[in-house]
């Protein structure tokens, strides 16, 4: 499995699976905040922690460029709620 990177044509982050599978973050950036609109990863890849990785990523990601975090997607939003350190990235 290769590394994550970041799609600028799509905006988003982008973890290849292999063949022509891929799990992904979609995000828009506006004004210093990042909004993470959807993770997704495919079900016959799910359960193998593959969305938490691309969450620390990102998280690490916005952390790096001074942005903070609206999580519209129901998955971020719980990864963020459980991982109580990264709160700090989160938009008033």
């Amino acid at each position: 499995m290769t590394d994550i990177s970041w799609d600028t044509a799509g905006s988003r982050y982008v973890l290849p699976l292999g063949g022509e599978e891929e799990a992904q973050v979609d995000v828009r950036t506006s004004d210093g905040v990042m909004t993470l609109r959807r993770v997704f990863v495919p079900p016959s890849h799910e359960g193998q922690g593959l969305a938490a990785r691309l969450m620390a990523h990102v998280a690490d990601d916005a952390r790096a460029q001074g942005l903070k975090i609206v999580p519209v997607c129901s998955y971020a939003d719980v990864w963020f709620r459980r991982n109580k350190d990264q709160q700090d990235l989160l938009a008033a």
